[in-house]
């Protein structure tokens, strides 16, 4: 039931249009300061477990971090626990075989950052529910000795990723008939199987969701 629940929210989060990847990008080099930071980036209050759709799109906010330069951001505040979470953030692939590449910036009460994960921590997989389109998809593990420390999370990417990695042409990908109908899968792919995992190409901007529960006992 909560898969189906989130496929909607990501349907609907998708308003029936592909994503215009160079109008995200034009808003996304045009920004500037005064940019957002860890300190004054909006979070949205989420529950544990719960099932997330959202975008990051022109509009959202603009951060300049030291280690990763511009990128738009979206921020979640998470509820006090003693419990350990399993964190999982998903990127969906739109027109041209691209997504919105995450890297996940795990926060303490102050919003001062604790760590965050690696470019290189996501992974490209299939989801058989809903066709075999492929979205990415990382995984943040929060221990039960560090949930009393960890009070946010920051959804974003890289300048690096989004101007410099993973440019791709739009020949080989085609619009998938299942929802979300935002996403694009590679031509030829479809239930038939996954086959092997294709190269997704950078975007700014993209549907994603946020899926977390608590680490079983």
């Amino acid at each position: 039931m909560r898969h189906w629940l989130l496929i909607g929210l990501v349907f609907l989060a998708g308003c029936g249009a592909p994503l215009d990847r160079e109008a995200e990008l034009a808003a996304f080099r045009d920004a500037r300061p005064p940019f957002v930071t860890f300190q004054t980036l909006p979070y949205e209050k989420v529950a544990v477990p719960s099932d997330t759709a959202f975008q990051i799109m022109r509009g959202s906010p603009v951060m300049e971090l030291e280690t990763y330069g511009k990128t738009f951001a979206k921020g979640f505040e998470l509820p006090v626990g003693a419990a350990g979470l399993n964190i999982e953030v998903a990127s969906y692939v739109v027109r041209g075989g691209r997504a919105f590449h995450p890297i996940v910036t795990l926060l303490d009460e102050t919003r001062t950052p604790v760590r965050a994960t690696s470019s290189s921590a996501v992974h490209v997989v299939s989801n058989p529910r809903s066709g075999g389109t492929w979205r990415m998809l990382i995984l943040v593990q929060v221990q039960p000795e560090e949930r009393a420390r960890v009070r946010y999370l920051a959804v974003h990417t890289s300048r690096e990723i989004v101007e410099v990695g993973f440019a791709l042409a739009d020949e080989p990908w085609q619009e998938a008939r299942s929802a979300p109908i935002f996403i694009y899968i590679p031509a030829g792919g479809g239930s038939s199987g996954p086959g092997q995992a294709p190269r997704i190409g950078s975007s700014p901007a993209g549907p994603l969701s946020l899926t977390i529960s608590e680490m079983r006992r």
